[in-house]
């Protein structure tokens, strides 16, 4: 996921990526404007899901759901490094 993100910042291709994280839908991935985070909410909805199922409990769906706050959490800081312009010397 953070290669995805690294690569949407330098402009490259991140469809790669990002298959290995989405199942089913990947059209809606491909088709959106920001992939990383696109993948961070199709992880998300993963996630429930499965809790919704009860393959997994309370305690993991917080935890994952903290790991993915944080992931988009750097994605934005990531962007918002790669959109600042630098100063002129």
């Amino acid at each position: 996921m953070l290669s995805a993100a690294a690569r949407r910042v330098r402009n490259i291709d991140t469809s790669v990526e990002a298959r290995a994280f989405v199942e089913g839908r990947f059209d809606a991935v491909l088709e959106s404007s920001n992939r990383p985070d696109a993948v961070i909410r199709a992880m998300g909805r993963r996630i429930g899901g499965l809790k919704s199922t009860g393959s997994i409990g309370p305690m993991e769906c917080r935890i994952l759901d903290e790991r993915l706050c944080s992931m988009s959490a750097l994605l934005a800081g990531c962007e918002r490094m790669a959109g600042t312009p630098l100063p002129f010397a």
